[in-house]
């Protein structure tokens, strides 16, 4: 949902809108390494998310924009100045031959926001100077997901902190603030910056104006979350993965999400399914993709 860091403290908040998520990176990773520095994990402080920004997130709404048919005139700087206003920005993209970009927000409440103040944008919002016919061309700018920003990095479309036209210009550019799973810097306790992020109902990726269930909170059942699902996976592949560990009773499954819930006739076989999802070594692979196993409701 969002990301703060106070560099005085030398501590970051991170809030994953699916708490089994931030459940699964703290199981796989208790410390990352950061600029040859080691960071320590631990749980944050939880909040309600408004009910308007849960409804904005069950239509789509991510962190992350996407530009389409932009000027060919379009500035890092011009952008910057345009969606500065909104919230704090991760990193600004530029493609330029392909007339497109993505601005990558903080907080998905930026982003929502930006969005709605762009909904009908041309490109004279973006680019003075132009012709009356280039003024009006429409500007496309869309929610797009954080993996299609990953895929594009890791396949060589940009670096953060890059000064070239068609890279991205991260973090390394914007003031450090204050502010989900906790990351601080060996300092081996929780805090509090103040804020705080918020635990979905049931895991089911969206808020309801309450804090929700916190996953470490459930015990041993016949429901297993299973998360980090490809996101073109089938309800077919899902069912043949679990069949070799027993029967299901029912099964909801998130395609929007990459997560479903499987409910296993007994115990037991809900367990030996968990069980195998915990192994240090391989765990359940799907695609290529570990899945987070965890319990559920």
């Amino acid at each position: 949902e969002s990301i703060r860091i106070n560099a005085e403290r030398g501590e970051a908040l991170v809030v994953f809108l699916d708490p089994y998520a931030a459940l699964a990176l703290l199981q796989d990773r208790p410390t990352i390494t950061l600029h040859d520095k080691t960071a320590e994990l631990s749980w944050g402080k939880a909040k309600p998310i408004s009910p308007s920004l849960a409804e904005a997130i069950q239509g789509g709404a991510t962190r992350n924009l996407y530009l389409g048919n932009l000027p060919f005139a379009v500035s890092y700087d011009g952008l910057m100045e345009l969606f500065r206003p909104f919230g704090q920005i991760e990193s600004v993209r530029i493609m330029r031959n392909h007339g497109n970009g993505y601005v990558n927000f903080c907080s998905i409440e930026s982003a929502v926001n930006a969005r709605r103040r762009f909904s009908s944008a041309t490109a004279m919002d973006f680019v003075s100077g132009l012709s009356r016919e280039e003024a009006a061309v429409p500007v496309q700018v869309t929610f797009t997901s954080a993996q299609q920003n990953c895929r594009k990095r890791l396949s060589g479309g940009s670096h953060l902190g890059s000064h070239a036209d068609d890279h991205s210009h991260g973090a390394d550019y914007l003031p450090p603030r204050g502010g989900y799973v906790h990351s601080h810097r060996g300092r081996g306790r929780g805090g509090d910056f103040g804020g705080g992020d918020f635990y979905s109902e049931g895991g089911r990726g969206r808020g309801r104006g309450r804090g929700g269930v916190d996953p470490r909170s459930l015990s041993r059942s016949r429901s297993i979350y299973v998360g980090n699902l490809p996101h073109t996976v089938t309800l077919s592949e899902i069912c043949d993965l679990a069949a070799n560990f027993g029967l299901l009773e029912s099964m909801r499954f998130m395609p929007s999400a990459t997560y479903a819930f499987l409910n296993f006739v007994s115990e037991k076989e809900a367990y030996n399914f968990w069980e195998s999802g915990q192994s240090s070594s391989t765990g359940i692979m799907l695609r290529g993709n570990r899945l987070f196993l965890n319990w559920a409701k």
